[in-house]
């Protein structure tokens, strides 16, 4: 359960940086709205891992 919330707050770390550092390229970093984006792209990863690894699992369940 720890390493899950350690990967969830690395994903989340990650896109924020990513956020960032697009961000200050264009020179305008307003806060809000990095993490407002972050959070957004966060949640559809997580979605995305989750159905990944559900359909992993519901095949190699179908095999047994």
């Amino acid at each position: 359960m720890l390493y899950i919330i350690l990967v969830m707050v690395l994903i989340f770390l990650i896109i924020m940086g990513v956020q960032y550092k697009l961000a200050t390229d264009e020179g305008d970093a307003n806060w809000s709205q990095i993490i407002e984006t972050s959070l957004i792209w966060s949640a559809i990863s997580y979605i995305i891992i989750g159905l990944i690894v559900f359909g992993i699992s519901f095949l190699v369940s179908l095999e047994s």
